[in-house]
Formats: structure tokens, C-alpha cells, sequence
């Protein structure tokens, strides 16, 4: 996964960590436990859930204790091989 760190990283947000929640249904429901945290440096590699699959996948990437939040802004596919 890769995202803009904007300046997220620096005052007055402040956000050296982030939380990537995934949506299995568009966007209109998250986990409310992360799948992954990780370094605020734009890039990060994840493993999905087991026995996830969906063709409507959002991923939501929210600041460990902060406010900001971003969903990606459009849907990719999950398959089982």
C-alpha cells in the first residue's frame, strides 16, 4: 500500500504512525481494528485478513492517535488463489 504522506508527518498533525482499516463493502462499513500499523513514511506491505474476498475493497488510513483519516478512492478486488 502507498499514500501521499502530505505533511501528515510533521506539526501540526504529527502523525509518526498510521492505521489501515479495510472495507470488504465499499467503503460503508471498516473493521474497527486495524489490519495493519505502520510507519507514517507513505508505503507499507500488508497481508489481508484470511478468507477475505471481495471485489469491492477500500482501504481507510487513519492516524494513530490523531484525527486525519483518507480512503482510497476507489475499489480494488481481493481473490483467494
Amino acid at each position: 500500500v502507498r499514500w501521499n504522506v502530505a505533511e501528515t508527518d510533521s506539526a501540526p498533525v504529527s502523525a509518526a504512525q498510521v492505521e489501515l482499516y479495510l472495507s470488504t463493502n465499499g467503503g460503508v462499513t471498516f473493521s474497527n481494528t486495524p489490519f495493519a500499523t505502520t510507519a507514517n513514511d507513505g508505503y507499507a506491505r500488508v497481508s489481508f485478513p484470511s478468507g477475505v474476498q471481495t471485489n469491492t475493497a477500500r482501504i481507510m488510513l487513519k492516524g494513530s492517535d490523531n484525527i486525519f483519516f483518507d480512503v482510497n478512492n476507489s475499489f480494488f478486488s481481493i481473490h483467494i488463489f
